[in-house]
Protein backbone atom coordinates (compact mmCIF):
# COMPACT_ATOMS: atom_id res chain seq x y z
CA UNK A 1 0.00 0.00 0.00
CA UNK A 2 1.49 3.44 -0.57
CA UNK A 3 1.71 6.24 1.65
CA UNK A 4 -0.69 8.95 1.70
CA UNK A 5 0.21 12.19 -0.01
CA UNK A 6 -1.16 13.63 3.16
CA UNK A 7 1.06 11.07 5.52
CA UNK A 8 3.39 14.38 6.72
CA UNK A 9 0.19 16.66 7.52
CA UNK A 10 -0.89 13.80 10.44
CA UNK A 11 -0.09 15.16 13.85
CA UNK A 12 -0.10 12.30 16.00
CA UNK A 13 -2.11 12.85 19.24
CA UNK A 14 -1.66 12.76 22.57
CA UNK A 15 -2.05 9.66 24.54
CA UNK A 16 -4.90 11.14 27.17
CA UNK A 17 -4.55 8.66 30.36
CA UNK A 18 -7.95 7.24 30.30
CA UNK A 19 -10.45 9.08 32.74
CA UNK A 20 -11.38 7.86 35.54
CA UNK A 21 -14.93 8.23 38.02
CA UNK A 22 -14.41 10.42 40.49
CA UNK A 23 -14.87 8.75 43.90
CA UNK A 24 -16.81 10.76 45.43
CA UNK A 25 -19.66 10.25 42.79
CA UNK A 26 -19.75 6.65 42.26
CA UNK A 27 -22.85 5.08 42.58
CA UNK A 28 -21.83 3.23 46.29
CA UNK A 29 -21.33 6.75 47.61
CA UNK A 30 -23.56 9.46 46.60
CA UNK A 31 -21.49 11.94 44.54
CA UNK A 32 -19.54 14.53 47.21
CA UNK A 33 -20.02 17.56 45.55
CA UNK A 34 -24.01 16.41 44.54
CA UNK A 35 -24.40 15.82 48.44
CA UNK A 36 -22.75 19.14 49.29
CA UNK A 37 -24.66 20.98 46.82
CA UNK A 38 -28.14 19.82 48.15
CA UNK A 39 -27.13 20.44 51.65
CA UNK A 40 -26.54 23.95 50.84
CA UNK A 41 -29.70 24.05 49.43
CA UNK A 42 -31.61 22.36 52.49
CA UNK A 43 -33.55 24.84 55.38
CA UNK A 44 -35.95 21.56 56.67
CA UNK A 45 -34.59 21.69 59.66
CA UNK A 46 -35.51 17.64 60.60
CA UNK A 47 -33.59 16.95 57.42
CA UNK A 48 -30.43 19.02 58.24
CA UNK A 49 -30.46 17.48 61.91
CA UNK A 50 -30.71 13.97 60.23
CA UNK A 51 -27.34 15.11 57.59
CA UNK A 52 -25.59 16.73 60.83
CA UNK A 53 -25.92 13.36 62.64
CA UNK A 54 -24.97 10.36 59.74
CA UNK A 55 -23.76 12.45 56.94
CA UNK A 56 -20.29 12.35 55.70
CA UNK A 57 -18.02 14.92 57.71
CA UNK A 58 -18.22 17.65 55.51
CA UNK A 59 -21.84 17.29 54.59
CA UNK A 60 -22.21 17.20 58.70
CA UNK A 61 -20.43 19.86 59.03
CA UNK A 62 -22.05 22.36 56.68
CA UNK A 63 -25.80 21.03 58.49
CA UNK A 64 -24.46 21.82 61.58
CA UNK A 65 -23.93 25.48 60.11
CA UNK A 66 -27.58 26.11 59.26
CA UNK A 67 -28.87 24.13 62.83
CA UNK A 68 -31.09 25.74 65.35
CA UNK A 69 -31.86 23.11 67.52
CA UNK A 70 -29.66 23.93 70.74
CA UNK A 71 -29.97 20.51 72.57
CA UNK A 72 -28.74 18.53 69.19
CA UNK A 73 -26.00 21.36 68.94
CA UNK A 74 -24.36 21.01 72.19
CA UNK A 75 -24.74 16.96 71.66
CA UNK A 76 -22.71 17.27 68.55
CA UNK A 77 -20.60 19.77 70.04
CA UNK A 78 -19.91 16.85 72.55
CA UNK A 79 -20.35 13.60 70.89
CA UNK A 80 -19.08 14.38 67.18
CA UNK A 81 -16.01 12.38 66.36
CA UNK A 82 -14.77 15.56 63.84
CA UNK A 83 -12.86 18.69 65.62
CA UNK A 84 -14.79 20.79 62.57
CA UNK A 85 -17.81 19.52 63.27
CA UNK A 86 -18.10 20.08 66.95
CA UNK A 87 -16.47 23.65 65.86
CA UNK A 88 -19.08 24.01 63.82
CA UNK A 89 -21.73 23.19 66.59
CA UNK A 90 -20.55 25.20 69.04
CA UNK A 91 -20.29 28.57 66.85
CA UNK A 92 -23.95 27.90 66.50
CA UNK A 93 -24.80 28.15 70.00
CA UNK A 94 -26.11 30.46 71.61
CA UNK A 95 -27.81 29.33 74.97
CA UNK A 96 -25.67 30.41 77.84
CA UNK A 97 -26.92 27.56 79.49
CA UNK A 98 -25.76 24.82 77.14
CA UNK A 99 -22.39 26.83 76.96
CA UNK A 100 -22.03 26.70 80.81
CA UNK A 101 -22.99 23.35 80.73
CA UNK A 102 -20.69 22.71 77.31
CA UNK A 103 -17.85 24.38 79.36
CA UNK A 104 -17.25 22.77 82.40
CA UNK A 105 -18.48 19.34 81.27
CA UNK A 106 -17.34 18.71 77.54
CA UNK A 107 -14.34 16.30 78.28
CA UNK A 108 -12.77 17.66 75.21
CA UNK A 109 -10.52 20.75 75.63
CA UNK A 110 -10.89 22.23 72.21
CA UNK A 111 -15.40 22.09 72.78
CA UNK A 112 -14.53 23.79 76.27
CA UNK A 113 -12.48 26.34 74.72
CA UNK A 114 -14.64 27.25 72.15
CA UNK A 115 -17.45 27.57 74.56
CA UNK A 116 -15.53 29.74 77.14
CA UNK A 117 -15.20 32.15 74.44
CA UNK A 118 -18.83 32.86 73.83
CA UNK A 119 -19.71 32.91 77.69
CA UNK A 120 -20.89 36.01 79.25
CA UNK A 121 -21.52 34.51 82.55
CA UNK A 122 -18.69 36.17 85.07
CA UNK A 123 -19.32 33.31 87.81
CA UNK A 124 -18.55 30.41 85.19
CA UNK A 125 -15.87 32.44 83.51
CA UNK A 126 -14.21 32.87 86.88
CA UNK A 127 -15.09 29.13 88.04
CA UNK A 128 -12.90 27.74 84.90
CA UNK A 129 -10.22 30.59 84.97
CA UNK A 130 -9.20 28.74 88.44
CA UNK A 131 -10.61 25.04 87.69
CA UNK A 132 -10.22 24.03 84.32
CA UNK A 133 -7.66 21.30 83.77
CA UNK A 134 -6.04 22.92 80.21
CA UNK A 135 -4.00 25.54 80.44
CA UNK A 136 -5.50 27.28 77.29
CA UNK A 137 -9.31 26.92 78.32
CA UNK A 138 -7.97 29.08 81.81
CA UNK A 139 -5.72 31.47 80.17
CA UNK A 140 -8.71 32.36 77.82
CA UNK A 141 -11.06 32.77 80.56
CA UNK A 142 -9.22 35.19 82.12
CA UNK A 143 -8.77 36.86 79.24
CA UNK A 144 -12.42 36.78 78.82
CA UNK A 145 -13.19 38.27 82.05
CA UNK A 146 -10.99 41.00 81.72
CA UNK A 147 -12.59 41.98 78.58
CA UNK A 148 -15.70 42.36 80.92
CA UNK A 149 -16.32 46.40 81.68
CA UNK A 150 -15.40 47.21 85.19
CA UNK A 151 -18.02 46.89 87.59
CA UNK A 152 -20.14 50.12 89.01
CA UNK A 153 -20.04 50.69 92.30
Amino acid sequence: MRPSPFQSEIVALPTLPRLQPDPDSSPGKRGGRVRAAAVTRLWDQALLAKVAVEGHPYDREDAVGKLNDQALLADIAVRDTEERVQEAAVERLVDQAVLAKLAVQAKDAYVRHRAVAKLRDRALLAKTAVEDMDSDVRDLAKWELASFPAAKR
